[in-house]
């Protein structure tokens, strides 16, 4: 296959192709300079900041953690204030409206704390 020496020169005059090399070449400097002006990568440097990130994030983790615990906590008692208060609330009303009889009241006020045992 022969390349024709004038082919060749027009291939080369043409605009775009030359648009095309000049980018080429732009990046392959801009890679090289690049490279050569930078210091190579530390290892234990690279290392070090990844340990440290990590264990910030981990103990992120661990405070967000607790914090729900304390949250859910807070609300499991608020919870079971309710429903003590509203027990205590039927059983009050349901003794407004009964009859007083020794047999079935003195186990509902030892239940609630305010008889003791004989």
């Amino acid at each position: 296959m022969k390349v024709d020496p004038k082919d060749l020169i027009q291939f080369v005059k043409d605009e775009t192709i030359q648009k095309i090399f000049v980018c080429i070449l732009i990046a392959v400097g801009s890679f090289m300079f690049g490279r050569a002006s930078v210091d190579d990568c530390v290892k234990s440097e690279v290392c070090k900041d990844i340990i440290t990130d990590r264990n910030k994030l981990a103990q992120q983790l661990i405070d967000a953690r607790l914090e729900c615990a304390d949250e859910k906590e807070a609300l499991t008692k608020r919870l079971q204030e309710r429903f003590e208060e509203e027990c205590n609330k039927r059983v009050d009303e349901s003794l407004k409206n009964c009859e007083f009889s020794p047999k079935i009241h003195c186990p509902i006020c030892i239940a609630k704390g305010e008889c003791k045992k004989k």
